[in-house]
């Protein structure tokens, strides 16, 4: 099944991409695109996390002092490993 595309150059009509069909529209056009947010589940749980190093790093959200820290190498050998902090006490992620 081909979906009917709107043509971008101004002019107000649907499209095929693959036959010659089109068909002209009169009056206005509006475009709506409903969007689900998908469950994102961390790569580095929270246990993982706590096992880190424990350091002195300010929280961006909270400001407090202490946070979890843990690196992987995320790039190319050649470049430097990524660094992942989590606050100790709001459990804020950052890098």
């Amino acid at each position: 099944a081909n979906i009917l595309l709107i043509d971008k150059s101004g002019k107000t009509k649907f499209f095929c991409r693959t036959c010659a069909y089109f068909y002209e529209l009169n009056g206005q056009v509006t475009y709506k695109l409903h969007l689900k947010q998908k469950e994102v589940k961390p790569i580095i749980d929270e246990q993982q996390m706590v096992d880190g190093q424990r350091i002195q790093e300010e929280c961006p959200k909270c400001l407090h002092k202490i946070a979890y820290c843990i690196m992987f190498q995320t790039r190319s050998s050649d470049e430097p490993m990524t660094r992942f902090f989590m606050c100790e006490s709001c459990k804020y992620r950052w890098k």
